[in-house]
């Protein structure tokens, strides 16, 4: 019968070549099947980089039990190793909406040090989706669009478009609102580029379909699928523009 340390050397001899590799999905798999113990075990063998990387694969549940199970000098080590520019560069470069599904799935004390790391325009960005409930819209929306206003002429919404919507999640469908974001309406790209110059946005554009940043997020993406749309604004109870829900 084997030992438990025999058990041991035996997965970490299955998770070396993966983490060296970086085949992460697979490395994922295997750590789902550990219980926290061995993930404590294992993080503590590691250097300060690959420490990081498995942290993050970590289920939620595994996360916080793991990290309880180390001593506080590796903790502190741990969170060291998350503020490291690759660890802290590969963040900044999420979309909002999957950093904040990152967040969630992190100890509060990780996600706050990580959250401390982001330049200010993307803690804005980010620190919106955290009030929502987990699994609503809200945490899967882009707050990343181009809105336009209706009184905007096609000439000019399309300079719009090519000036502000090299960031934006996508260009495809476009909101229309009032001064205070009030939803009005949504046009197409298509649509622009086919119009005359002349006629404004207010002419062309058309009921948009909705969800609410509330509302379960399994709901609004079959609702978008079933609709044949490529993105859905997403309102408040005010019916104002929060973001944008995208195939």
């Amino acid at each position: 019968m084997r030992s438990m340390d025999d058990e041991f050397e035996g997965f970490l001899e299955t998770v070396t070549p993966l983490l060296r590799d970086r085949r992460l999905d697979e490395l994922r798999e295997l750590l789902a099947e550990q219980d926290a113990a061995d993930i404590a075990q294992l993080l503590e063998r590691e250097d300060a980089r690959d420490r990081a990387v498995l942290y993050r694969l970590l289920r939620r549940d595994q996360a916080l039990e793991a990290f309880e199970l180390l001593d506080p000098g590796m903790r502190a080590e741990l969170i060291g190793g998350l503020r490291e520019d690759d660890v802290a560069k590969v963040f900044e470069e999420l979309d909002p909406d999957d950093r904040a599904q990152l967040i969630d799935e992190l100890p509060a004390g990780v996600a706050r040090q990580l959250m401390r790391g982001l330049s200010p325009a993307e803690r804005e960005l980010t620190a919106p989706m955290l009030g929502y409930p987990k699994n609503s819209v809200g945490r899967f929306m882009s707050t990343e669009y181009v809105r336009l206003s209706p009184q905007l002429t096609v000439g000019d919404a399309l300079s719009h478009v090519r000036h502000r919507g090299v960031d934006a999640e996508t260009v495809y469908m476009l909101p229309v609102t009032s001064p205070h974001r009030r939803l009005l309406g949504v046009v197409g790209l298509r649509e622009l580029v086919m119009g005359r110059s002349d006629v404004t946005v207010e002419e062309l554009m058309t009921e948009a379909r909705t969800a609410r940043a509330t509302d379960a997020a399994e709901t609004a993406a079959r609702s978008l699928v079933d609709s044949g749309l490529l993105a859905m604004p997403i309102v408040d109870s005010e019916d104002r523009l929060l973001g944008i829900l995208t195939v």
